[in-house]
């Protein structure tokens, strides 16, 4: 069987990580597979590179919609998946999984794994409303919509996008390590954020919350905001004007690497964001063995709730009363136990092989059904 996997942005990411995933799974189960991304490098592109998969690149699907760069990317595509022939398309990433569906029209079996809808709740009207059309036009080209959580699936009901048959949910999953076994100090308790800094990211939050913070609580703080994007002047300012240089750092883009090494050593992870569907992020950090302070939104609470951790609202108020909380418990928190507790909820729905076990059964049951 040969699988051909699409998506929009190459470099690094929560679907990317998905996609490697199953690149890393379908490649040990003798597959033939390819990948179609909008770019030629990036570190998704490099993986598949490493196992052998053939890459296609189409420059011209974009996030950003112009009518002669669209005909463009429809045109390539086109001429890509018939080079190609696969038997089944999976695509991931809004615009990549738009463009595929329109090329191929359910020739070819096409399932969709939704990361996240373009209509999710808290995005801008506008492009709610655009995303929503595309959908309802392009359901008919999809043969199995797969969702990250229940909360994108019920999303996608509501608004008549998918129904119970067409749609099932698969979480995320995540090889659990004994990385919450590494031994963490005492104050100052690092927070991490990780994150593009971009929307619907809310690192402003985290420095609006700190400044709220009682002076004995920030001393036993120390906040880390990893990542890049265009709000980082904008947040830079942000820090300088609050004068808490000294305790919020702004660390870039780090390497995929870093960023669990840096988990490893963490005290906590605060994930603040305007809309989401299930963030990978969220996974890594309980797997980490580390508590959570996340925005409720999208389907985060659907292993939050299990892992014990903090939901709040997006308010300044709501996450330095969490963060205070933490501080006041860090003390006397066992992390090891907190890691076996995380690693038993992992093991139980959020398994990386679970996970790639009930893809690959959809792969043959969609094959069977032609």
């Amino acid at each position: 069987m040969h699988i051909l996997y699409t998506i929009t942005d190459g470099k690094y990411g929560g679907a990317q990580s998905h996609v490697a995933q199953l690149l890393r799974d379908m490649k040990v189960r003798g597959y033939t597979l390819s990948l179609v991304s909008a770019h030629s490098e990036g570190w998704l592109i490099a993986e598949a590179k490493k196992l052998g998969v053939q890459v296609y690149t189409n420059p011209y699907i974009s996030n950003s919609f112009n009518p002669f760069s669209a005909l463009r990317a429809y045109r390539l595509l086109k001429k890509q998946i018939k080079a190609i022939s696969p038997d089944i398309i999976h695509c991931h990433s809004s615009y990549a999984s738009a463009y595929t569906r329109a090329v191929v029209r359910k020739h070819i079996p096409t399932i969709y794994t939704a990361h996240g809808w373009g209509f999710n709740i808290g995005m801008p009207a506008l492009k709610r409303t655009v995303a929503l059309t595309m959908e309802a036009v392009l359901k008919r080209y999809t043969s199995t919509f797969i969702c990250v959580a229940n909360f994108v699936k019920e999303l996608g009901m509501r608004y008549g996008i998918v129904s119970d048959e067409t749609a099932m949910v698969i979480y995320n999953g995540i090889e659990q390590t004994n990385d919450g076994d590494v031994s963490r100090s005492g104050a100052p308790y690092e927070v991490l954020f990780i994150g593009r800094l971009a929307a619907p990211k809310r690192p402003d939050l985290l420095v609006e919350a700190y400044q709220l913070l009682d002076s004995g609580v920030q001393a036993q703080l120390r906040i880390s905001i990893i990542g890049d994007g265009p709000q980082r002047s904008a947040l830079e300012t942000q820090i300088k004007q609050a004068e808490c240089e000294d305790n919020i750092v702004l660390r870039g883009a780090l390497l995929r690497d870093e960023v669990f090494g840096t988990l490893r050593r963490a005290h906590a992870l605060a994930f603040l964001s305007d809309w989401e569907a299930f963030p990978m992020t969220i996974l890594e950090a309980v797997a980490s063995g580390i508590p959570v302070i996340s925005s409720n939104v999208g389907g985060i609470s659907e292993i939050l709730t299990l892992t014990q951790d903090t939901l709040v609202e997006n308010t300044p108020e709501a996450v330095a009363a969490a963060i205070t909380s933490f501080v006041d418990r860090a003390s006397g928190m066992s992390w090891s136990e907190k890691s076996r507790h995380n690693t038993e909820i992992l093991e139980q729905q959020f398994s990386l092989s679970h996970m790639l076990e009930q893809v690959h059964d959809v792969y043959k049951q969609t094959q069977q059904a032609q």
